[in-house]
């Protein structure tokens, strides 16, 4: 089964303080001719009536910066055999589905190009942990450590019958990279797609470029 056969399911999580940036990243994903797609929200109470398909109220998880827990959530309720999962200030950029299908449909889960709005990069391959520490990879490099930010993780749906986040984790206490642990060592693969392009919305708080 190829990409374009296969359901696409945008698991988004939201504190609710920036509806603004969510609407926005909303009308990137309609804006795709995705021809079989539905939109997830998870978190606080957001007003985006007409844009998704369904809205999971998880208050106390958004109140609580526990991302993983949001993330599980909406994820149990997706259908689809792709899962987006994404922050609430993204934007897809015109060419991210067309980049998805360029790719193909070998992968478990994949990474894409994340730029910040100035179009440097943020955080959309990387390593933590290894011998190179917390730096960007430059898109030919592989690394024994990388990691799928939390931001932006694309991945089949097998992949999280397997594995999910953990739901104790909060705000900077490295949930992505420990969800991209445990992806691997249950012997799946992160990959890369150069094809497809989504911005950061939020100012970057501190990735650089490869070799800074």
């Amino acid at each position: 089964m190829s990409i374009v056969d296969k359901m696409v399911s945008f698991c988004i999580i939201t504190d609710g303080r920036d509806p603004d940036l969510l609407r926005m990243e909303l009308e990137s994903i309609h804006s795709q001719n995705i021809p079989k797609y539905e939109i997830i929200i998870c978190g606080n109470t957001i007003n985006v009536a007409g844009l998704i398909n369904s809205i999971i109220y998880f208050p106390e998880a958004a109140h609580e910066g526990r991302l993983g827990a949001m993330r599980n959530r909406a994820c149990r309720q997706a259908r689809g055999k792709i899962l987006v999962v994404s922050d609430d200030d993204m934007r897809f950029e015109s060419n991210w589905y067309k980049g998805l299908i360029e790719y193909g449909n070998n992968f478990d889960v994949l990474c894409g190009r994340l730029i910040n709005p100035d179009g440097s990069r943020y955080w959309d391959w990387a390593t933590h942990g290894g011998p190179h520490g917390h730096r960007l990879l430059r898109y030919d490099e592989t690394d024994d450590h990388i990691y799928v930010t939390g931001g932006l993780c694309v991945m089949k749906r097998y992949v999280f019958e397997n594995v999910q986040w953990d739901e104790t984790r909060g705000f900077y206490q490295l949930e992505d990279v420990d969800f991209s642990r445990r992806v691997q060592q249950a012997g799946f693969t992160i990959k890369f797609n150069i094809h497809s392009t989504v911005v950061h919305l939020r100012p970057s708080w501190g990735s650089q470029e490869p070799g800074e």
